[in-house]
Order: C-alpha cells, then sequence, then structure tokens
C-alpha cells in the first residue's frame, strides 16, 4: 500500500459546502439583477464575480491555484509509482 503524505490544503479546507452554496446564491443573484436590471457586477467593477467572492472569503487564488497544482503532482506520481511497481513503503 502506498504511503503518500498528505498535502497541506489551507485556502481549499475553507471552502465549505455551505460557502460554496452561499456563493452560488450570490452570483445567482447577480445574473438576476444583470437580467432584470441591466446592473452587471462584472462591467461596474471591472472585476469577475468569481474573484470578487474569492476576495469576500478570504481565499488566496494563487495559494489555492498551487495547492492545486501540488495535488495533480502527488497524482501523477503516484500514477507513476503505481505503473512503475513502487509501492513507496
Amino acid at each position: 500500500m502506498n504511503q503518500w503524505p498528505e498535502l497541506s490544503t489551507p485556502e481549499h479546507d475553507k471552502i465549505t459546502p455551505e460557502m460554496k452554496a452561499a456563493s452560488q446564491a450570490i452570483g445567482d443573484f447577480c445574473m438576476w439583477l444583470a437580467e432584470h436590471f441591466d446592473i452587471d457586477i462584472e462591467d461596474e467593477t471591472s472585476e469577475d464575480i468569481e474573484d470578487l467572492l474569492h476576495d469576500y472569503h478570504n481565499i488566496d487564488q494563487a495559494k489555492l491555484e498551487a495547492e492545486k497544482d501540488a495535488m495533480l503532482d502527488q497524482m501523477e506520481a503516484m500514477n507513476f509509482a503505481t505503473e512503475e511497481g513502487d509501492t513507496n513503503e
């Protein structure tokens, strides 16, 4: 059995199901405003709604991307080790 170190993912850990639901509701409301009142938050702020939500929830997008990259790297290493028969014990 492979023994891989657990990655530290503090930015991903901030993203809870409740936060996802709240962000979805906010995004839906912004879309509704744009459709019904011609108010486009992205045009008003010149920022993407996803960027605004990350800022609102205090999530560092650069750190989030770095964590994703680290997870992908580890998955690729695990797949390579499995293919090579390395048990990493």
